[in-house]
């Protein structure tokens, strides 16, 4: 993978994107004050849960442009939730299952100064396109050698990107954590494969680790289950003794009953003889 030829090519997505971004910033202040009466009956509404906020629902208006998002970019999987840091955000990020190239988690808030100002909505509009583009591209170039498991954008309230690269190691059904993964944060592509670059050699230990503990969970299994096979082995060869002791006695019991009946018929017999002689 050649970093240089990455950020050549993208150089223009964040000039376009930087632009945007500006705007973006400078629309936010401008808007403040319609925002905030604009989303005080959403906002209301809003519960925390394990640390992230969660949206009950959206204005109409509001909804009508994250279906618009969800139609224009549908290799771009969106959520919904109110989020404070970026960690709240990365570890949204990291648990949505899409199944889309790449991931977006947008807030409330700034879905619902979308809806309040055109102004706005196109300025955000055209950042969340520069930002996909980037991604799009830095996507193409990496190819094979591609080593992010997800990518994703966050959009907090100040409508500025956040990327977020992963490189995880969580098995199938397993939470991402910071335990099983390597998250990447950074304000532009540019910086988050510069970053990249600089933390290879910590997604390389990690994947060791994982690899080698996944190797010793093996070993064990293997262990337990060959001492589950002696185990069986012991009770299947202790059931045979029993069996054939069970059988022992069995037949002791059959010759003990025969001769008895031996003796029983002799001695009637004698006892007849003795009878008619007397």
């Amino acid at each position: 993978m050649n970093i240089n030829s990455v950020n050549t090519n993208i150089g223009a997505y964040n000039t376009y994107a930087a632009n945007n971004n500006n705007t973006a910033a400078k629309e936010a202040e401008k808007q403040g004050a319609v925002n905030n009466t604009n989303t005080d009956t959403f906002t209301s509404s809003v519960s925390k849960t394990e640390g992230v906020a969660v949206s009950s629902g959206l204005s109409a208006g509001a909804q009508a442009i994250l279906d618009e998002l969800r139609e224009k970019y549908d290799n771009v999987g969106f959520k919904v939730e109110d989020f404070d840091t970026d960690e709240e955000a990365q570890n949204v990020l990291n648990n949505m299952s899409t199944g889309k190239e790449y991931n977006c988690v947008i807030t409330s808030d700034l879905l619902e100064q979308m809806a309040a100002s055109e102004e706005k909505k196109e300025s955000i509009m055209q950042s969340i396109s520069a930002s996909i583009g980037d991604l799009d591209v830095a996507y193409e170039e990496l190819g094979e050698e591609n080593p992010f498991t997800s990518l994703g954008i966050s959009y907090g309230a100040e409508g500025l990107p956040t990327y977020f690269g992963t490189v995880s190691f969580a098995e199938e059904g397993e939470e991402v954590t910071p335990e099983n993964s390597v998250t990447i944060k950074a304000k532009s592509v540019e910086e988050l494969l510069s970053k990249l670059k600089e933390r290879q050699a910590e997604i390389d230990e990690l994947a060791a680790k994982r690899a080698e503990a996944k190797r010793l969970a093996e070993k064990e299994a293997e262990e337990a289950a060959a001492e589950k096979t002696e185990e069986e082995k012991a009770a299947e060869k202790a059931a045979e003794e029993k069996s054939a002791e069970e059988a022992a006695v069995q037949q002791d019991n059959a010759a003990d009953n025969i001769a008895s009946k031996f003796i029983t018929d002799t001695t009637v017999q004698e006892a007849a003889v003795f009878s008619s002689m007397a």
